[in-house]
């Protein structure tokens, strides 16, 4: 995890999301829980155009099935 958060750190990433059952993990390494729109509205807007359904689930998509797997958002600013 150091070493991932340094290299992002590097290229200039200003923060990490996940989609994790690993709460305590990632909580132990910085990452908080979120709710809501994580991102700006600019690059919501941009998102949204993506077909990945990993992007619709993270952004809490209406259109996505309901998180029935107890997945959680978590943030973590650099």
């Amino acid at each position: 995890m150091e070493a991932i958060t340094a290299r992002a750190k590097n290229i200039g990433v200003k923060r990490i999301f996940c989609l994790t059952f690993e709460t305590q993990f990632f909580g132990r390494h910085g990452f908080e829980i979120i709710d809501g729109t994580p991102v700006e509205p600019d690059v919501y807007a941009e998102l949204l155009r993506s077909y990945d359904a990993g992007i619709a689930e993270f952004l809490d998509l209406e259109s996505v099935k309901p998180n029935t797997l107890g997945n959680t958002r978590m943030l973590k600013k650099l």
